[in-house]
Formats: C-alpha cells, structure tokens, sequence
C-alpha cells in the first residue's frame, strides 16, 4: 500500500467515526502497537512519511513533539489535532480523482439513468429506482458517505428495507460500473470499489 492510499484510509476512518467534531485530539502510531494509547483516539500508520503527508495536506497538526511508542520504544508516537473540515475536502478530492467523479452525471433522472463514465445505468422500480435517484443526489452532495437517516427521510423507506433495495441496486451494480454502495455500522453508506472475489483452485 502506499503512503497516499494509507492516508486515503486514515481519513476515510477518522472521518467516518468524527465527522460531526471541527477538530479531534489524536494519537498516531504504527500498527499492532496501540493498545492502551490515547484513550481510543490512536490511529495506526504504516510508515512514518504519513505523518509528513498528512501536516502538507494540512490535515493533521502536531501538538508536541514526537515521543517513543511505550508498547514498543523504537517507534514514535506522533500527537496532534486532526482538522475535519480540511481532512472532508481532501477526502473529496481524492475521491474525484479516483472515481473519475467529474464524468458522472444524469442523463435522464427522471428515468433514472446515470452516466458512470462510459457507462450508462438505469434502474427500475417504483420503489427501488427513487432509492437509487436518492442515493445518487446524496452522494453528489457529499462524496464522503451517504446517511441511512437522510435517505429514509428523502424516500419513506425504513432503514431495513433500505437495506433490501440497495443490496439489489448492487447485485447490478458491481458487474456494469465496478463499484457499489457499502453500509456502515454508523449508519452510513459510502461507494467502494468493487474487486471480485478470485476462484481459489
């Protein structure tokens, strides 16, 4: 993994946890030595360059000095604020450079026909294509997750029953465009890339 896909996850996890706070007092370390650091707040990193990327990005800000890991005393233990606001725009606009976002867009919402791309995708439904339409206009407002509660409230349809419709959306989903929308014990869904799983012999 790379140092900037490290950090897509990083933020992606912090925000997902804190996304409603301005900023969080945390702790940053390498992994399988965190425990009892930071009182739930340490984050694991891969390599010490992260931090570096995360203070340019001006995501994350130290507070004091770096000190040795008690759990393991070769390894720093980096501490500071990590800002959300700037960390959400980053998040963002790794997304469009991942997603090719810019080239997204309706063709026909009220057909409910999405241009992913080069690909066109259309679902059916009374009920399953206003879940879609919903999803869709979510997460055009905010790339970073789309909340179950929001979509309930945008479409009438019971979080469980959300659940069943958007299970369907990406059972087509994954094998036209590539991606699909993951749920979240926290109530949120957030559109991931789709790998296929590989045939073990």
């Amino acid at each position: 993994m790379s140092i900037l896909d490290a950090n897509f996850k990083l933020v992606k996890e912090v925000l997902n946890r804190y996304e409603s706070l301005d900023e969080i007092d945390i702790y940053l370390t390498h992994h399988k030595y965190v425990k009892g650091l930071g009182e739930g707040r340490c984050w694991k990193l891969i390599d010490d360059k992260q931090v570096e990327l995360l203070e340019n990005s001006h995501i994350f800000r130290q507070i004091e000095k770096p000190v040795p890991n008690p759990n393991h005393l070769t390894l720093n233990v980096y501490h500071g604020d990590f800002l959300v606001h700037e960390a959400r725009e980053w998040y963002e606009k790794e997304i469009m450079k991942r997603q090719g976002k810019p080239n997204w867009e309706w063709l026909n919402k009220s057909k409910n026909e999405y241009q992913f791309g080069k690909v066109t995708f259309s679902q059916r439904g009374k009920t399953r294509g206003e879940v879609f339409r919903a999803l869709i206009d979510l997460y055009e407002k905010s790339p970073l997750a789309v909340s179950v509660k929001s979509l309930s409230q945008m479409t009438g349809v019971k979080p469980y029953n959300l659940r069943i419709e958007i299970s369907a959306i990406n059972k087509r989903l994954k094998p036209k465009i590539g991606y699909f929308f993951k749920g979240s014990k926290r109530g949120y869904y957030t559109l991931e890339k789709y790998i296929p799983p590989t045939s073990s012999k």
